[in-house]
């Protein structure tokens, strides 16, 4: 056999080892698993995986808001019909809402949040008819620019207005909450949307580039947000609600911000479609984050083929959050305790 034989058999067999090693990493895949349970004046935790990761638990105090349990993503039919449209009426980017739903979706179920659904206009007025009467624990992630008229024409006492109210969280990305509604198939400007919804008119951040000058604190830190963008930011310093800043900032411009309104609150997040921002967009969605929500603790550390277990040496916390994979999660989970 010639040398160059010999050459393309070695490099055939070696192919064929490293294709073993793929397919049986495949295969078996990593698993994970995770614990938190309230123990007298103590919350105890654990953490599993089959393989070698960065993890983190975090003990959140909601003081008395219902963490959110069921979510539906609004994505409007008519987003790309009416997109240059709506451009030209206010602020917006485009986020690709079909394959944002779908990925937001997925990385929900990793983070064991699966009780939510996609749905349209009618879906949408279907939920709140739904839920109104006793909305807490319940979200709304709107990935449109427009609203249905049906549930709201920019007045305060709209349906959706009301459902907030009543201890509903609204979730917006990608454009100014409420800033344009449907009638009859036509597009309607909201003058007074940043006032019916944060309470100020003049709080959304319309400059592009605008470049962070610091990272928020221990709620930035302990979810590992990474977030760089305020593009349609809320500027926390025209609020004169309560509200929790969360992310990059400058100034009092925020990537995240989770606003007080009624009994519920809005949640705002900056910037256009790219994958930090759904990462932190879930990350706050499954830890059951809220306006007024305090890191009472949290710890961080490796686990490596075996279950790690620790304590928080206080109970003044109503919510466990405990995720591996630190900026881009692969598993994650809320325990409320």
């Amino acid at each position: 056999m010639g040398k160059r034989w010999i050459f393309v058999v070695a490099f055939l067999f070696v192919a064929i080892i490293l294709i073993g090693e793929v397919i049986t990493y495949v295969a078996s895949g990593n698993r994970y698993d995770s614990s938190a349970l309230r123990n007298g004046e103590y919350v105890d935790y654990s953490v599993y995986s089959s393989g070698t990761n960065d993890y983190s638990a975090v003990l959140i105090d909601n003081d008395g808001f219902e963490g959110l349990n069921r979510l539906v993503i609004y994505v409007d039919g008519d987003y790309s019909n009416n997109y240059t449209k709506a451009k030209s009426m206010t602020s917006l980017c485009n986020i690709e809402p079909v394959y944002y739903s779908e990925q937001i979706q997925r990385s929900l179920w990793l983070r064991s949040f699966d009780n939510v659904t996609e749905c349209n206009a009618e879906g949408l007025i279907d939920y709140l008819n739904e839920t109104k009467a006793d909305p807490g624990g319940c979200g709304i992630l709107s990935l449109a620019y427009a609203l249905p008229g049906e549930i709201y024409s920019g007045n305060q006492h709209d349906p959706l207005l009301d459902w907030i109210d009543a201890g509903g969280s609204l979730y917006w990305v990608g454009s100014i909450p409420g800033a344009l509604y449907y009638d009859n198939g036509s597009m309607i400007f909201v003058e007074n949307s940043q006032e019916l919804f944060f309470g100020s008119n003049e709080c959304i951040n319309s400059v592009f580039n605008l470049i962070p000058e610091k990272v928020g604190g221990a709620h930035t830190k302990a979810l590992c947000l990474i977030d760089y963008q305020l593009y349609l930011g809320v500027d926390t310093s025209a609020l004169t609600v309560p509200f929790l800043a969360m992310g990059c900032m400058k100034g009092g411009i925020a990537s995240s911000v989770l606003v007080k309104h009624g009994d519920g609150m809005v949640g705002q997040f900056a910037g256009e479609f790219q994958i930090t921002q759904i990462e932190d967009v879930v990350q706050i969605l499954a830890s059951k984050m809220c306006y007024k929500s305090v890191i009472v603790d949290y710890t961080d550390g490796r686990v490596t083929r075996a279950t790690v277990k620790g304590s928080f040496n206080t109970a003044d916390g109503d919510t466990v959050y405990i995720f591996i994979g630190k900026n881009y999660s692969v598993y994650g989970r809320a325990y409320d305790v």
